[in-house]
């Protein structure tokens, strides 16, 4: 009979290597799931003043479910909750997609289901605890306020001298307004004749 002894120390060595790999995979694996959620956001204008149809952009550190994001935000127009839809569009100034986007993803399109009523102050509110695969809930909750104005865009300035009307500029707006009203709100330097508004 022949006994085959295998030296301990050697022994130890090929134990100690697998028992360091799963170590080191159990901190990776830990440290990965303990990152909390994050979000950011932005408006599709900048500032306070945001279109009747405004748009919002939100943005998380890890997808989350359109489910589990319905559960969790709340949108109040005058003090009263209001209806919103997540828009199928990777940002605010693309044209929807005609496929669906993942159920799960890391950023959202949000919009009003119908346009606000205007000067109504509009906060949304995403709630603490907002869960996504991978890690901690959503920390502490996100609000995003702001004003809900009829807005005109200002789409060209351009000057002109005419032997008729004298000199000036042309101001073309998305919406017929009143040219006296526009004066009043313009301040040019040095002073110019005539303003006319298309």
């Amino acid at each position: 009979m022949h006994t085959s002894r295998i030296p301990s120390s050697g022994f130890r060595k090929w134990l100690s290597i697998p028992l360091l790999m799963m170590l080191f995979a159990a901190i990776m694996i830990g440290t990965a799931h303990a990152a909390p959620l994050e979000a950011t956001w932005k408006l599709s204008q900048e500032g306070d003043l945001q279109p009747l149809d405004w748009r919002l952009t939100l943005e998380f550190n890890r997808p989350v479910s359109v489910l589990e994001l319905s559960k969790k935000i709340k949108c109040l127009t005058a003090s009263a909750t209001t209806m919103f839809t997540v828009i199928n569009a990777t940002d605010t100034a693309s044209p929807l997609l005609s496929q669906p986007l993942p159920s799960e993803r890391t950023r959202f399109i949000l919009g009003p289901k119908s346009p606000a009523k205007n000067l109504n102050d509009c906060l949304i509110t995403i709630a603490e605890g907002l869960s996504a695969a991978g890690g901690e809930p959503l920390a502490s909750a996100v609000q995003v306020k702001f004003e809900c104005r009829d807005t005109v865009d200002v789409l060209s300035v351009e000057p002109f001298y005419t032997a008729d009307e004298g000199r000036g500029i042309a101001v073309t707006v998305s919406k017929p307004i009143d040219a006296a009203a526009l004066k009043r709100k313009l301040r040019i330097l040095p002073p110019i004749g005539r303003i006319n508004s298309y």
